[in-house]
């Protein structure tokens, strides 16, 4: 058995040893490689502005705590371990890991996905006036491609938009989705996938198409030349046509993103400015309900429960029906039914006394707002709000 010296600063049973591990420089510049885009992203927005927005600030503050050990382990410039003090428990304790002992904490504000790349919110400020100038195709090959249809083939060679087409989809799926999850935290994905709908639609798309005059550069078959079906024996219908302009818009997306280092880039500045515009009413709703929130107005509690704490007590039954139509009205934007709500109120000698309307494309939505609407009426709640503060008088009496 073999004795342990207890003199000396040597080790005794139970004493205390701890080891902290410096990175090393190759751990240090994976950790920097690895949050490289969070940080460009902060750092860009600072030099453009010369100020952090609160979400960048907030950002930049998560991830100073991931990489301070990673500059701080590349200043030293060494892979040796640096000696302190703590508990190592009794011989029999397994040895500690020494590998990966710094641990990436999250970079992410709680309920929020962190934007992707330059992938970030609409704000107010950035909603053009006019819809933005079409970002040129330098490589004139794929400019070409990108306007030809497969129907209008001469020679084997001849390269369609097709393959273009299938990219471009893809791309503006997936920017669509980040630009709204970034914008609206407070919708739901269903939400989402309907304002989605309307950003990437046939019909919107090829108003685009439309507006930039791709019908005049695409070289397409004879049945989608002329005006439409019966003009001159054309067979394509108004429809097909859509079609073909929406899909050529994806394709000048997919040769524009492919066109060289800035193409991507380019193309994400030109699509959020433009799709900005369709959703310009909601983008503004959003911020200033983020507006009042900051000002201490209570816009966590949803509308229902607050028309409740303005006007409820006891013998008040507020009511939320559903209205039936006499034929099914759609959303005008993107064409999907509505529901109709009803909010009513039986109190103080009114029965069924009708204090909003409103529809939406869920029933949640539709009393959120019925309630909004009863709320913003500042004669009606006055009547209510008076009775009840008379009521609560009265119990105190």
């Amino acid at each position: 058995m073999t004795k342990r010296p207890h003199s000396g600063g040597l080790e005794t049973p139970g004493s205390c040893k701890r080891q902290k591990k410096i990175l090393n420089t190759s751990d240090a510049a994976q950790l920097l490689l690895q949050h490289s885009d969070g940080l460009i992203a902060c750092l860009t927005s600072l030099q453009k502005t010369g100020n952090l927005d609160a979400a960048n600030e907030q950002r930049l503050a998560s991830l100073s705590t991931t990489l301070v050990p990673a500059f701080k382990s590349l200043r030293h410039g060494t892979d040796q371990e640096e000696t302190g003090e703590a508990c190592e428990g009794n011989e029999n304790s397994p040895a500690r890991d020494p590998v990966n002992t710094a641990v990436p904490t999250s970079t992410t504000p709680s309920g929020l996905l962190p934007p992707l790349r330059n992938l970030t919110e609409w704000t107010v400020p950035e909603i053009p006036r006019q819809p933005p100038p079409l970002p040129p195709i330098p490589d004139i090959v794929l400019e070409k491609a990108a306007f030809f249809h497969e129907g209008a083939r001469i020679h084997r060679h001849d390269v369609s938009y097709e393959r273009l087409e299938f990219v471009g989809d893809a791309f503006i799926y997936h920017l669509a989705s980040e630009f709204l999850a970034q914008t609206f935290p407070r919708h739901s994905p269903g939400q989402c996938t309907h304002m989605r709908e309307r950003l990437l639609c046939n019909a919107k798309l090829s108003e685009y198409a439309l507006h930039y005059g791709f019908d005049k550069r695409a070289v397409l078959p004879e049945e989608f030349r002329g005006n439409g079906r019966g003009n001159g024996g054309n067979k394509a219908t108004q429809k097909e046509r859509q079609k073909v302009l929406g899909d050529i818009f994806e394709a000048y997306v997919g040769a524009l993103i492919r066109s060289g280092p800035d193409g991507d880039t380019n193309a994400i500045r030109w699509l959020k400015a433009l799709w900005s515009m369709e959703i310009a009413s909601e983008i503004r709703e959003e911020y200033r309900l983020r507006t009042a929130a900051t000002q201490g107005v209570d816009r966590d509690r949803s509308a229902k429960d607050r028309l409740v704490g303005l006007i409820g007590c006891p013998g008040v039954k507020i009511r939320y029906d559903d209205i039936p139509g006499n034929k099914l009205k759609l959303d005008k934007k993107n064409h999907l039914p509505l529901f109709h709500v009803g909010l009513f109120v039986d109190a103080w000698g009114k029965t069924n006394e009708q204090l909003a309307t409103a529809s939406a494309l869920s029933k949640k939505e539709a009393r959120e707002k019925a309630a909004t609407r009863a709320i913003e009426n500042k004669k009606i709640m006055k009547f209510y709000v008076e009775k009840k503060k008379a009521y609560l008088e009265a119990q105190i009496l």
